[in-house]
């Protein structure tokens, strides 16, 4: 027995190695089971809050501003909240003094409001932007209103009012915190700054449409997928029409150069860059069908007439609808519109 000791000690650290690493899989294992036992329901609260970088939102709003007719000094934009977080406070970092400060030194009219913190922040901001106790009143006659603090008022507010009140029918959500549904349904643009550490098939709007989808199509139908132009971004998180592709099954989906398109990042790019070149849109027009099935905003729909090609490929395919839609990385209601293939002069 005692000569063999030195073996059985010998076992004695691989057994302790093997208990420590299998208690990692032992509490994964019951973080499962606890969660299902719960009801576990896929959500992007689950996920770390949204941000944003107030400088680069700062510079691509004004760059896109100088692009539209309104000059700069005659923008008015409404930016609800200042604090940090809602149980956070404000300094001279915090991202929407930052954003603010940025948007007045470049001449747009800036109106601020924040529920807990709005007399903290009059020495970090100054005399360049407009102090507003109320909200709603920030709003009358602005082009556009920012979240940038997700208070929990802010959240509950009614977007028909907000559209009444403003001039324009910009609503920019650096949080991505409003509900797109409920900003589009209301004839608004619902433009999300944050960038969403959740996953892009968790996004409400795109769970949203293809809901709508789902209602009119037929299991055994067919979608054509038809951009409505330029395809406007390389970023990989454009590629909604892979989370479609899976949401609307079993419904079948085309679409142009289908393994470019899904393929990897590089084969991602070149069908973008080859779409872009040849214009394969070239020589169509915009088309208007009446009220949109989904979508508020009316005159931003996204149908255009087809090509001979895409006729064809209609034909060929034996598809029954066809589903427009706007390239950004962003899904947005707006840029989105299913109809039936007959409806199409």
């Amino acid at each position: 027995m005692p000569a063999s000791w030195p073996g059985s000690w010998r076992k004695f650290p691989l057994g302790i190695h093997l208990l420590f690493s299998a208690l990692p899989l032992m509490f994964l294992a019951w973080g499962l089971l606890g969660t299902a036992g719960e009801g576990f329901h896929r959500s992007p609260t689950l996920y770390p809050r949204p941000f944003f970088d107030p400088e680069e939102t700062a510079q691509y709003l004004v760059d896109s501003w100088k692009a539209r007719p309104l000059p700069l000094k005659e923008r008015i934009v409404a930016v609800w909240g200042l604090a940090d977080a809602p149980e956070g406070g404000v300094d001279p970092e915090s991202p929407s003094i930052v954003l603010a400060l940025a948007l007045a030194r470049a001449g747009v009219q800036i109106r601020v409001s924040d529920p807990g913190f709005l007399e903290e922040a009059k020495p970090l901001l100054g005399e360049r932007v407009a102090f507003f106790p109320d909200p709603m009143a920030a709003l009358e006659g602005a082009h556009g209103v920012l979240l940038a603090t997700e208070w929990p008022a802010y959240l509950e507010v009614d977007f028909a009012e907000v559209a009444s009140r403003m001039a324009g029918r910009e609503v920019l959500d650096c949080r991505a915190a409003w509900d797109g549904e409920a900003v589009d349904g209301a004839g608004l643009f619902h433009l999300v700054y944050a960038k969403p550490s959740y996953p892009p098939w968790l996004d409400p709007e795109l769970l949203a449409f293809a809901r709508h989808v789902k209602s009119k199509v037929g299991e055994e139908e067919g979608i054509l997928m038809v951009p409505d132009g330029r395809l406007g971004t390389l970023s990989g998180r454009a590629r909604w029409f892979l989370h479609l592709n899976y949401l609307l099954f079993p419904r079948r989906l085309y679409l142009r150069k289908p393994a470019l398109a899904c393929g990897t990042s590089g084969q991602y790019r070149e069908w973008v860059l080859d779409w872009n070149r040849e214009r394969p849109w070239k020589g169509t027009r915009r088309l208007r069908l009446g009220d949109r099935a989904l979508s508020g905003v009316v005159d931003a729909s996204p149908i255009r007439s087809l090509t001979p090609d895409e006729t064809k490929a209609l034909a060929t395919l034996n598809a029954d609808w066809v589903l427009y839609w706007t390239h950004n990385s962003d899904f947005r209601i707006t840029d989105w519109e299913c109809v039936p293939a007959g409806a199409l002069p």
